[in-house]
């Protein structure tokens, strides 16, 4: 999942805890890039951005048949 601005906690709990969930977030204003556990399978993920400002584009698709679910993020 991505977000420019979030609520962990809120968002939390859409999932069920044994999902693993990547976030991709806004940096802090350093700008670097992190990768941290933030919740319990959760892992929050941030690019590089000059000064913790840009541009993050992300396309999400989803497909589904009767024995799975695909989620791919571009």
């Amino acid at each position: 999942m991505s977000s420019y601005s979030l609520d962990y906690s809120w968002i939390y709990d859409f999932f069920d805890p044994s999902v693993p969930v990547i976030m991709v977030a806004q940096p802090d204003a350093s700008g670097e890039a992190t990768i941290k556990n933030v919740l319990p399978n959760w892992v929050r993920a941030t690019p590089f951005l000059r000064a913790g400002r840009g541009c993050q584009h992300t396309k999400v698709s989803y497909f589904k048949n009767h024995d799975f679910f695909y989620l791919l993020i571009l």
